[in-house]
């Protein structure tokens, strides 16, 4: 009687233990439970696993809360059950306290969460502000591009314009030192032809010229040979 009396004693100081141990464990758990979440996953895992210590505590509960059936001593059997009552309590205190720190570990994602979305939406609106003034830049370059290609066409075409009214100028004087060069070659033609008739006049000069010498000689050879010659050819 004495060794069962013992033994369910040394049982209810070890359930006693091991549930003071557990609760411990998972009232730990439940104050480190909000900042250690991050996500939905990792909130249904951890709950998971408190719940199941909350599990183990109850069983020992149960299990302690038989050990009082055993005991013959008054004392002894108002202690367990003052034990069985405590840890009841603590046990219910500790659920509580999980649904409490399970809804502030979500309020705390979704803080979180939000903080992101906002910051994210920071980074958005940064990322499109500066995409924003880059297209803008971007514009003011190609309008700036734009004008000084514009500048130069227009540079360009004002150059062929100039080139152009040259190129008139110049066919116009071409034309002109066409018509001059026709112009002088037909003078040059006249002043060959009236050269060719001088030329030619020159020469029926010379040769009349020439007739007259001849002609000349040969009357001064008649008067010569008329009156000295014959009068030798008679002596």
């Amino acid at each position: 009687m004495v060794s069962g009396l013992d033994e369910a004693l040394s049982e209810a100081r070890l359930l006693h233990q091991e549930i003071i141990r557990y609760d411990a464990k998972l009232k730990l758990r439940i104050r480190d439970l909000p900042t250690k979440i991050d996500n939905e996953t990792d909130l249904l895992q951890e709950t998971r696993a408190c719940r199941s210590v909350i599990s183990d505590i109850s069983t020992r509960i149960e299990k302690l809360a038989l050990v009082p059936a055993r005991l013959t001593s008054k004392s002894d059997h108002q202690s367990v059950l003052s034990q069985v009552n405590e840890h009841t309590k603590e046990l219910e205190a500790s659920k509580k306290d999980l649904g409490l720190a399970a809804q502030k570990a979500r309020k705390g994602m979704e803080s979180r969460n939000r903080s992101r979305l906002l910051d994210e939406g920071e980074v958005v609106v940064r990322r499109r502000k500066r995409e924003e003034e880059e297209t803008g830049r971007k514009g003011e370059e190609g309008g700036e591009r734009l004008a000084l290609l514009v500048e130069r066409m227009a540079g360009r075409v004002g150059q062929s314009e100039d080139a152009m009214r040259d190129i008139v100028r110049s066919s116009e004087t071409l034309g002109k030192t066409h018509q001059e060069y026709h112009s002088q070659s037909a003078f040059i033609q006249t002043g060959n032809k009236l050269i060719s008739k001088w030329e030619r006049r020159e020469l029926t000069d010379k040769i009349l010229v020439a007739i007259a010498i001849l002609f000349y000689f040969a009357a001064c050879y008649y008067v010569i040979n008329k009156r000295f010659l014959q009068k030798f050819y008679f002596w």
